[in-house]
This record gives structure tokens, sequence and C-alpha cells, in this order.
């Protein structure tokens, strides 16, 4: 048993150790020697579990643990010494003042080098913990122009770099804002982060008061502010910017501006795929339109054309540099393990986290029990949506956002973050809450929901 682990192991590392010591050396900057260490680290943990883990997602076992380390090394004020292949030129032993300009020099940058470097890597802990890497190169070099598929050690298509899962809206905003602004990245990415949350903020305040009154409005933008996974609002993630671009296209179809509809759903589809939810929505309240001959022809159906192109345009042309039509979706199940499976690893996390077991993929305890009460309340919320009689695209927006994400294998934490139109039967219960109860209850979520959000992106370094 152990020579058939040492076996499979083994091909694995030799298969997949340049890509992981390249995910390594993104995330220490670039210092070859810690992205070793790490690497090596990773692959002692990856020795013990492989009976688990070799035959669902070995690679993506190691990078979770690669980030979790290099988010924790981050901490950590005392860097040691590191060795240099050169020797730095020395002053003339005669020139005094070189000497003693160098040694002042010394003094002072020794003062704060330590807290400069524990600032900065404290500061990038978020960003760099996951997507906002990704993120960060894509906006300062681009997609890898020799973008190819290499097979891995079980044979699916990955990508040394791995930067085509990521949808390119984002990082193309920091680019420009970077260019306009002069700001670095990291700066810019947080900066569109938080203009998108309040733009966010604004399109659920629209759509929850179209549903109720201007009591309601400000409740739903509060509940999503302070829901299970909002510290990725403010973090550097697309998440924020496709919360806005998805609430102001149910808005505009509310309203029915199509038009404007199409292009927010064509720009939400170059920023992640779950807009594919947003496109069918906007597919279902068209042809119902049409059915009753409301808005015409031609606006309702040039919408239905425009909004697909961002989503289907990005797809296609990552299939067509990786020469497979599903290559997309084989990339995302090589290199990061998410992948359509019918609802078995959340069927899997459900009945193991109801018994108190967390041995299945991705398994994060803590986040996966708020995640499982979400879910729980899935049902509720639904009915109460539909009591409503909401319009159809936030119904089939809802629905199918939530059945791609119990029907995928991803981390199980993330569920709550795609929801957004559940917030508004909640939004319409609270409103009847005086506003010192309703800042309490807020007030009070919002704790909660910040301690969740840092210990989930400063301790385990994984959103």
């Amino acid at each position: 048993m152990e020579q058939v682990r040492a076996d499979g192991f083994d091909e694995f590392v030799a298969a997949r150790w340049s890509a992981l010591l390249h995910v390594a050396r993104l995330l220490t900057g670039g210092d070859r020697q810690r992205a070793e260490d790490l690497v090596q680290e990773a692959l002692v943990k990856l020795w013990f579990a492989w009976p688990k883990v070799a035959e669902q997602a070995p690679e993506a076992y190691v990078r979770t643990v690669l980030v979790r380390m290099a988010a924790r090394s981050a901490k950590r004020r005392w860097w040691g010494e590191r060795p240099v292949e050169r020797l730095p030129d020395r002053a003339d032993p005669g020139d005094v003042s070189s000497t003693v300009a160098e040694r002042s020099w010394i003094r002072l940058a020794e003062k704060g080098r330590g807290r400069a470097l524990h600032a900065a890597w404290s500061r990038s802990d978020v960003l760099a913990s996951w997507d906002g890497w990704w993120h960060q190169q894509i906006a300062q070099y681009g997609y890898d122009p020799a973008l190819k598929p290499v097979p891995g050690a079980t044979g699916l298509i990955t990508l040394e770099g791995n930067s085509a899962a990521f949808f390119p809206l984002y990082p193309t905003l920091m680019r420009l804002v970077s260019e306009c602004t002069g700001l670095g990245l990291y700066g810019v990415g947080m900066t569109v982060s938080v203009v998108a949350s309040f733009v966010a903020a604004l399109g659920i305040y629209a759509v929850t008061r179209r549903l109720g009154d201007h009591r309601a409005g400000p409740v739903a933008a509060g509940l999503w502010a302070v829901w299970p996974g909002s510290g990725t609002e403010w973090s550097g993630y697309s998440e924020s910017l496709y919360t806005a671009l998805a609430a102001w296209a149910c808005h505009a179809v509310m309203s029915r501006r199509w038009l404007t509809a199409g292009l927010l759903t064509c720009a939400a589809g170059l920023c992640r795929p779950t807009a594919a939810a947003l496109v069918a929505a906007l597919a279902v309240a068209a042809l119902l339109s049409l059915r009753r001959r409301e808005d015409g022809v031609r606006r309702p159906l040039g919408a239905v054309a425009i909004a697909p192109l961002g989503l289907f345009c990005y797809l296609a042309w990552v299939n067509y540099r990786l020469g497979d039509v599903n290559g997309y979706s084989k990339l995302q199940d090589g290199a990061w393990a998410h992948k359509f499976d019918w609802g078995v690893h959340s069927f899997h996390v459900l009945t193991s986290v109801l018994v108190g077991h967390f041995d299945y993929l991705f398994a994060m305890p803590f986040g996966d029990v708020i995640g499982l009460c979400v879910v729980l309340m899935v049902p509720v919320l639904t009915v109460l949506l539909l009591r409503l009689r909401p319009p159809a695209v936030l119904v089939v927006h809802t629905g199918l956002s939530y059945l791609m994400v119990m029907t995928t294998q991803q981390y199980f934490g993330n569920v709550s973050r795609y929801l957004l139109p559940l917030f508004v039967p909640l939004a319409l219960a609270l409103r009847r809450l005086r506003w010192p109860s309703l800042a309490t209850v807020l007030g009070t979520a919002a704790l909660a929901s910040g301690s969740y959000a840092g210990y989930v992106l400063f301790e385990l370094g994984v959103p």
C-alpha cells in the first residue's frame, strides 16, 4: 500500500513541481528560497493526506495549503538572513565619511524595516491570498501570451499561470484606474472594489424599493453588507463589481430598459462565470415580455442578443487558446478542482457537517457550518420570496445561481455569496422594526460577520 502511494505521489510531484513553485513564488513576492520551503512543507502535508485526495484534487489541496502557509508566514516580523550570490561592494577603508554615512543609513533603515515589511505583507494578505494575486498579475502583465494546455499528473488540462481562469473586467478596470491615477495595483484593486460595493448597495436598494418601500431598500442593502462572506466586498475580489452589475441589470429589466439590461449583463459576463444565471434570467424575462407584447419585439430581442456576448466571447477565447471546446471547464477542474458534479460534493458536505465530520475536500469547519445554516434557510426564504410575486428575472437569477453553486465542487462556504435576491423577504420583514431595534440587529450581524471575515481572510488566508 505504501509503495502504491509512493508511486502515485512521486509521479504527481515530478509532474507539478514547477507549477507549484510558480504559485509559491507569487505568494512570496518572488523569493525562490521561501517558495521552495513552502512547496516542500505543503508536499509533506500532501503525503499524509494522499490516500484521501489522490483521486480527487491533489493539486488543489496543495495550493490551498500553500496559500494558508504563505498568509501565516507573512505576519511574522522576523524574516531571517537572505543569502546572496555576490557580496555588495565596500567603500575604501580609509573613506571614513562613506562608512559613517552607510552606518547612519542602515540605522535609520533598520528602525522601520521590520515594521514596513510587516505592514506591507499584512496589508497584502487579503489581496495576495487568492484571486487578488491573479488579478494583479493580469492587470500588470496581461494574460500569458503563450497560453497553452499542459498535461497534469491526473491527465487534466492545467496552465502554468492559471490566469485564464479569471475573467478580464476587474483586472482591466484596475489597469485603467492605475494608469489614470498613478496608484499602485493594490490600492487600485481596493478602490475599485470599495466603489463598486457602494454602487451595488444602491442597486440592491433600488431593486428592493420597487418590491417594497423606501424603508425596505436600506435594510436590504444593510443585510448584503453584513451577510456571511461579505468580507470579499472590500478585498481584491470581483465580488462587489459583479453584484453591482447584476443588481442594476435586474433593476433595468424590472423598469423595462432592455438595452441597458443587456449591456450590464454583457459586462457581468466579463466579470464572473456565474453571469450565466443572469443571462438566463434576462432571457426568460424577455420571452415573457414578448408573450405579453409589452415592449414590442426589438428591444427585448436586442437585450437577449447582447447579454451573453461577454461571457461567451471570453469562454470561446479560452477554449480556442487551449484547443479544446471544453477547455475552460477542464482548466477549472485541473487547476482549482472546481467542476460540475451534479451536487455530489455538496451532498457529501451536508451529510458530513450535520454529524460533525470534516473529512471532505476543501474542508473549512467554521465557514462550512455557516454555509450549512444558510443552505437550511434557503427553502424558507424562497417561499417567502415567491409569496411577494417578484419579477421573473429575480426568481430565475436566484434559482439558477443556487443550483450552479450546489451542483459544483468548490468551497462550500461560498454558497451564501450567490443568494442576493433572498435578502428581499428578510428586508421586508425587518422593515417593521423601529430604527433602534433595526440598528441593533444589523450592528450585531455586522460584528459577527466582521469576525468571520477577519478569521477567513487573515487566519485561513482564503476567502
